[in-house]
């Protein structure tokens, strides 16, 4: 009886949840985030997500809840995503190489601050 006390410990041990800096760290390492991730981590005020080269669409959604949030690595997003991400009050997306004209109507919507360095290149609006 007392083994199977310490294997259930043990296992429940194993399963218990990330913390946020675990799940940034997790982030971070891997280069990708499932919408898990995005959604534990859109509890944060400030958040850089610099390292991940994409996004999907609920992943924009769960990280829309985030004030301060960059992710300079996005070389495109989607309409729904800059939708999305409009939410946020400081938005980083200096890796951006040319948005719609819709996305810059929803990027517009920032009430804060929106860096659009394109990271040294000239930004390419698309019209469609």
């Amino acid at each position: 009886m007392k083994r199977l006390l310490i294997l259930i410990v043990l296992v429940l041990a194993g399963c218990r949840e990330q913390t946020l800096r675990e799940t940034l760290n997790s982030v971070k390492d891997s280069r990708t985030i499932t919408d898990r991730q995005a959604e534990t981590l859109s509890k944060v005020g400030t958040l850089f997500l610099n390292s991940l080269t994409s996004i999907t669409n609920e992943q924009a959604e769960s990280l829309s809840t985030v004030r301060h949030l960059e992710l300079n690595s996005l070389t495109s997003i989607t309409d729904q995503q800059a939708e999305s991400l409009s939410q946020c009050k400081k938005l980083h997306l200096n890796g951006l190489t040319s948005i719609t004209d819709l996305q810059a109507e929803s990027l517009g919507k920032v009430e804060g601050y929106l860096s659009q360095g394109f990271g040294g290149a000239r930004l390419k609006v698309i019209s469609i």
